[in-house]
């Protein structure tokens, strides 16, 4: 990652929309991204200026935090860029907590993704040492 720089903040809602092409996800709309990046702390990496991954955190402001669009554009995957971007943002977030105070960080991982987040610290659900826990689970509204 030589030229390669992460860092809290600055990600676009045109730069998030690439991405999103970029590694496969299809489209979202402007208005969303624009709206979805206001409202979230975000992770960016960039070589020489381009962005070419983000991370981003959405939050309840108490507790709850939710790490959603780790993406890396395809020419950079497999460079630790992602790995980079998701370990920006658990540093912003210890950095953030007061003494007492602790996050419940949950994601959806992408299929066969599991491995990159377990290598994070990140645990599997369901899994034999959670119990109670149960499988994550998605919902679209509006999406085809």
């Amino acid at each position: 990652m030589n030229s390669i720089t992460c860092s809290i903040g600055g990600l676009t809602a045109d730069e998030l929309t690439d991405l999103w092409r970029a590694v496969g996800w299809g489209e979202v709309n402007g208005i969303q991204a624009e709206t979805g990046v206001k409202n979230s702390v975000n992770a960016v990496a960039k070589d020489d200026g381009r962005t070419i991954g983000c991370a981003r955190l959405v939050t309840d402001g108490g507790y709850q935090v939710l790490l959603a669009d780790v993406m890396v554009h395809p020419d950079y995957q497999r460079r630790g860029i992602g790995t980079a971007l998701v370990k920006k943002l658990l540093e912003y977030l210890e950095q953030k907590r007061l003494p007492g105070q602790w996050y419940f960080i949950s994601l959806m991982s992408n299929k066969g993704k599991e491995n990159f987040y377990k290598q994070l610290g990140f645990i599997e659900r369901p899994n034999d040492d959670s119990a109670g826990m149960g499988a994550g689970m998605i919902m679209y509204i509006g999406r085809e």
